[in-house]
């Protein structure tokens, strides 16, 4: 099946479009799951599994996401680069075949075994078994008897090895269990549904409330609104001496909307503003390591620069924003930026030095990443990845 309006075919990779804002998408509910299932590394074969629809429902609605400039599918990462000193004309396997043996091949640390087999997190046991009799074939080494493939023997062999793991660990109920306790946890459509009709009831209300307030403040005479802005700085006062800053705050800030040129709220605002700034910034900090144990990397980078808006210095929230940039391959500049801010606040916390050093790495600047890299190995001398990383880099 291939889409009439966009000709594409079930192995593209499809990418959301940068910044997206995902409080006033206008979209359906089943384009907004689709949405959040597509990820630029995600071809649509595996899109058809992870999203429940068919082939056909799956190109009609990325049809309309593409049309809507929400989904692009041009420059999208296909895969590892694949270089042509790695080819070998000379042997019993094409181009093609070789370059598809490389480039999964270059992957296998980084898939799951349910990429690896190019199935849904909840496929049931028949739909792994099909899918490893699919996959498999291509890699079992009987299909290369009596060939030439050179180097390829032993890539085909750890190819075939890997999925045969794979289907060995989720074809048996307990190793799948305890191997899906090791993933993010990824929810159902169901899920992502509750929590976007759960966004927009609070949007609404929200907007409702900002309404109401707007004709109340236009039907209120001058003298009625300062006394009710000095009952708001009764309040205030009053939750400061019970050491509630936030709601101090927020009540103080009634009282300026209220009455806005009085220069008593405004100092008592600018005395409790910085520590209702510190915890408002944590809420939303922890608001972000939720929405990534709830594999929702869209809304945990949203809540961690919403913490790092009310205060610029949260260095939790700019380290795990550059992660999750990094990790969506999104505005890596920015994403730089936040992990050298965090570095300056936290010189010796190894993870900001790593991801510090993979955004250098990723940007090409490949001098300043050697040097990221060893001061991480100096704190984690055994991380092999590291290590074999910084022997490229030295050879560049």
């Amino acid at each position: 099946m291939v889409s009439e309006l966009t000709g594409l075919d079930p192995d593209v990779v499809p990418k959301q479009a940068q910044d997206l804002d995902w409080q006033n998408l206008q979209v359906s509910a089943e384009e907004g799951m689709l949405l959040t299932r597509v990820d630029g590394s995600t071809p649509i074969k595996v899109l058809v599994h992870a999203s429940g629809f068919d082939e056909k429902k799956v190109m009609e609605l990325l049809d309309s996401l593409i049309s809507k400039k929400l989904v692009l599918v041009d420059d999208v990462d296909t895969g590892p680069e694949i270089s042509d000193d790695e080819l070998e004309p000379e042997i019993d396997l094409d181009i093609e075949t070789q370059k598809k043996i490389l480039s999964l091949y270059k992957q296998l640390d980084e898939l799951t075994h349910y990429q690896l087999l190019g199935v849904d997190r909840r496929a049931k046991s028949k739909e792994i078994k099909r899918a490893y009799f699919k996959v498999s074939k291509d890699y079992h080494p009987d299909s290369y008897f009596r060939k030439n493939i050179g180097t390829f023997k032993r890539k085909v062999n750890a190819l075939f090895k890997a999925i045969s793991n794979a289907y060995d660990v989720l074809s048996n109920e307990q190793k799948r269990l305890a191997y899906d306790a090791t993933l993010p946890y990824e929810p159902t459509p169901e899920e992502m549904e509750e929590a976007k009709r759960k966004e927009e009831a609070q949007a609404r209300d929200q907007r409702l409330r900002e309404e109401r307030k707007k004709r109340l403040l236009k039907r209120m005479p001058m003298a009625r609104r300062k006394a009710q802005a000095r009952q708001h700085f009764e309040e205030a006062k009053t939750a400061r001496a019970d050491r509630d800053v936030l709601k101090a705050n927020n009540e103080i800030r009634i009282a300026l909307s209220l009455d806005p040129d009085n220069s008593t709220y405004e100092a008592f605002l600018q005395e409790v503003a910085p520590s209702a700034s510190t915890i408002r910034a944590d809420k939303e900090y922890k608001r972000g390591r939720y929405e990534e144990s709830m594999g929702n990397d869209e809304g945990a980078l949203a809540a961690y620069l919403s913490a790092l808006e009310i205060n610029p210095e949260e260095s939790r929230a700019l380290h795990r924003a550059a992660v999750l940039m990094l990790g969506m391959k999104k505005e890596l500049k920015t994403a730089l930026t936040f992990a050298r801010k965090a570095l300056q606040l936290s010189p010796d916390e190894k993870d900001v030095i790593k991801v510090t050093a993979d955004l250098y790495l990723a940007l090409e600047m490949y001098k300043n990443a050697l040097r990221e890299y060893n001061k991480y190995l100096k704190l984690d001398p055994f991380d092999e990845k590291v290590i074999e990383r910084v022997k490229q880099l030295r050879k560049m």
